[in-house]
């Protein structure tokens, strides 16, 4: 699996630049993610559908995880998901600013 094989790269980049929120692009990058994070139970086997555009917080790595759409999925069927998918950008970029908030 790609992901198994790049997450001794993957890690070592999320150790130096310590994001604050990743968006994870499909069910597959989120699922294992959120494997690595700790955090499966909470994503489960819900599907995509339920989970994008809503923020779940990974307390032991100060940071949230942002599902969204596939590109492909959405490109399937544009006229269904497109205008969803863009309103899952508008809310990530308004709520960019309260989440990379500093903590005092």
């Amino acid at each position: 699996m790609e992901a198994e094989a790049c997450w001794e790269w993957t890690r070592e980049i999320l150790m130096i630049t310590n994001p604050q929120v990743i968006v994870t692009l499909g069910r597959i990058a989120l699922a294992y993610l959120a494997k690595r994070c700790g955090i499966q139970k909470q994503v489960g086997s819900t599907k995509i559908v339920d989970l994008a555009g809503k923020a779940l917080h990974v307390p032991d790595r100060k940071f949230h995880i942002y599902p969204c759409f596939s590109p492909v999925f959405v490109g399937r069927n544009e006229r269904e998901w497109l205008p969803i998918y863009r309103s899952h950008f508008e809310f990530l970029a308004m709520s960019l600013p309260s989440w990379t908030k500093e903590n005092p």
